[in-house]
């Protein structure tokens, strides 16, 4: 695999401007326009997703050159971007985590390339265990009550 870092408008990070996907807990996972541009995506166009066994943190959004036949295809949405449905992957997702709910990814400004041409994106998986944080703090502040000791 070649390794390759990409340095330009579509990956930089903080406001609209940088490549991210949304997902949903419906199962549904939209692009963005930068992240569109930047993985050369298009309505119908194949894609898959991953988790990587060795590093289980790793999710990665995988750009098919070749039409492969398991791909998920993509689908025009709203404002120019694109969205696909995978409920499995967002379950998988969720439950890694240990979240629920919306979640904003950004991608890695790196990818990795197969022989074959295949781009593996990395996800940054930072915001979801963030939420995940969250979720579990709000979940158990202050429910727990400690019993008085008697006085003695």
């Amino acid at each position: 695999m070649i390794n390759g870092k990409v340095f330009n408008k579509l990956t930089r990070t903080g406001g609209a401007r940088g490549a991210y996907l949304s997902i949903y807990s419906s199962g549904s996972i939209i692009f963005n326009k930068s992240a569109i541009s930047l993985m050369g995506m298009s309505a119908g166009c194949g894609i898959m997703f991953v988790q990587d066994e060795q590093n289980l943190d790793d999710w990665y959004v995988i750009v098919p050159i070749a039409d492969h036949q398991d791909a998920i295809r993509t689908r025009s949405c709203k404002n120019g971007h694109l969205a696909v449905n995978c409920a499995a992957m967002v379950r998988a997702f969720e439950s890694y985590f240990c979240y629920k709910g919306h979640v904003k990814l950004p991608l890695s400004m790196s990818f990795k390339t197969a022989e074959d041409g295949t781009r593996y994106y990395l996800l940054i998986t930072l915001p979801a265990k963030n939420l995940s944080k969250q979720q579990l703090k709000d979940k158990y502040s202050g429910s727990y009550e400690f019993a008085k000791q008697p006085e003695k």
